[in-house]
């Protein structure tokens, strides 16, 4: 099993520029919930960066342009899937992210929904 977290962003030297610029400048329209949740204006929060480091489970990290083409649905980005067995399945999607008030509720509700990490 793996997780697969995409945000709602392009990778790109410019894109990253105009994101930090925009998270600081109207952080309300930002267009990526996730994003915001774990990193700052450029860097990952240090509790992600923790949580992450601590976990067994592989996950890796897309923008909406590196994504892998057999992955591409109609995803409403952000999202986490979950991908398993050749399988994928979307555990949060942007609806999701949108509820989410903080790093730390993200991280509780992202345990909830992947029970195995909370066994490590």
């Amino acid at each position: 099993m793996e997780l697969y977290f995409v945000y709602n962003a392009r990778k790109g030297l410019g894109n990253m520029v105009m994101d930090g610029l925009h998270k600081v400048v109207s952080p309300s329209t930002y267009a990526c919930d996730l994003c915001s949740l774990t990193y700052g204006a450029v860097t990952k929060k240090k509790e992600w960066k923790a949580f992450l480091e601590q976990s067994k489970i592989p996950m890796r990290f897309y923008y909406t342009n590196t994504l892998p083409k057999e992955f591409h649905q109609n995803f409403d980005y952000p999202v986490v899937l979950r991908y398993e067995n050749s399988s994928v399945s979307c555990i949060l999607d942007r609806q999701d992210f949108a509820a989410i008030n903080d790093l730390n509720e993200f991280i509780v509700l992202l345990i909830e929904k992947v029970p195995e990490l909370s066994e490590e």
